[in-house]
């Protein structure tokens, strides 16, 4: 097995990992609109899971240990981190959606590197070179830039909608809570897999359990009736939640916390090309400048 101690191995995962969320993300744009934020999660959430443990059988039966160094406390941890980070976290964000709609939601959510970097200075966490921490807030910066730039004017934030910011900080917080709980049972874990797969298992209970709660039963089993958005959901899925979170898992584990949170925060910056190429959106000169400052950031968390 390939050992992934290698900044630079962590720093490409990051940059995989957002790229292929963008895709996905756009990718799933028609069936949400179809289906609705929520039924897609819980959607996601199951077709992924079903991947990862298939995935994870195959690897078993071809003789690998999928359960080195990953005992009961590892699982728990990871478990809980699929929760926070996945479940809860996601919940959130699609509540800040609601609430202040997408643009600015994300535009809350790109915080989630400054949290890991307060826990970091506050002693929690991998320690950090003078240069990762200014290419961390670089990237923030970068980020939030491009956002900004994108959500433009006509979507300020009113009063009313306080309970939006709200939702969309709360879902910074548990991407960031989801990232540093799993970073010591991902480093004790031999198999990135194994660890995608227990994450996004615990996240998949929690989200059916909110699910029949709620009464969304109806809507979930109306979706795998449509043939359709069945077929449809595939790419997405396998790009996104499959693909995706394995990466996210390998940079969590070859990079400090707060440097994965800062390289898994780039979707809106890997946005704009998606845009541009699914949706023939224009890109204009101004954005350029967050892309090149969230680029400065990742040169110096790559340097040395």
């Amino acid at each position: 097995m390939i050992p992934l101690t290698d900044g630079a191995v962590g720093v490409a995962a990051g940059l995989c990992s957002s790229l292929l969320w963008a895709w996905s993300s756009a990718r799933f744009t028609p069936l949400l609109a179809r289906h609705g934020p929520l039924v897609m999660n819980v959607v996601k959430a199951l077709l992924g899971a079903v991947f990862f443990w298939l995935t994870v059988a195959f690897l078993a039966l071809d003789g690998q240990d999928v359960f080195a160094g990953c005992g009961t406390p590892e699982a728990q941890l990871l478990l809980i981190s699929g929760v926070v980070g996945l479940a809860v976290g996601d919940y959130f964000y699609l509540a800040a959606v609601h609430r202040v709609g997408v643009r600015q939601a994300t535009l809350l959510h790109g915080t989630a590197p400054l949290w890991l970097l307060l826990a970091n200075l506050a002693g929690a966490g991998s320690p950090l070179a003078t240069h990762q921490v200014i290419g961390i807030l670089l990237v923030v910066g970068g980020v939030l830039d491009v956002t900004r730039r994108r959500t433009g004017a006509s979507a300020g934030l009113r009063s009313h909608l306080r309970s939006g910011i709200v939702c969309g900080v709360l879902a910074a917080v548990a991407q960031a809570a989801g990232i540093q709980i799993a970073k010591n049972p991902t480093v004790a874990c031999e198999s990135a897999m194994m660890v995608s797969t227990i994450r996004l298992s615990g996240a998949l209970g929690a989200l059916l359990a909110f699910s029949v709660v709620a009464g969304h039963g109806r809507r979930i089993l109306a979706f795998f009736r449509d043939r359709t958005s069945r077929v449809r959901v595939i790419e997405p899925v396998f790009l996104g939640s499959y693909l995706g979170i394995v990466t996210m898992t390998i940079t969590i584990n070859a990079a400090p916390e707060a440097v994965a949170g800062a390289l898994v925060s780039l979707t809106p910056v890997f946005a704009l090309p998606v845009s541009r190429l699914l949706f023939k959106e224009p890109i204009h000169w101004q954005t350029l400048i967050g892309t090149c400052i969230a680029a400065a950031g990742v040169g110096l968390i790559s340097w040395g």
